[in-house]
């Protein structure tokens, strides 16, 4: 964790789909509900994640 703030309208909330960052390495939780509803099937094949939802399991590398 090393508190990189994303601007978003719901704070963190996971309900406004704004804080969209792409996965490049690493292990992350799996998706939730939430970010299937705010990303695209192509979102989520390119690696697309919400920063609200998602949790790093391993060294990761991530384009904001």
């Amino acid at each position: 964790r090393i508190g990189i703030p994303f601007p978003s309208v719901c704070s963190g909330q996971s309900y406004c789909g704004e804080c969209k960052l792409k996965v490049m390495h690493g292990e992350m939780t799996p998706l939730t509900q939430d970010e299937v509803e705010f990303l695209s099937n192509e979102e989520r094949r390119m690696g697309m994640r919400l920063a609200c939802c998602a949790r790093v399991l391993s060294y990761a590398r991530i384009r904001v």
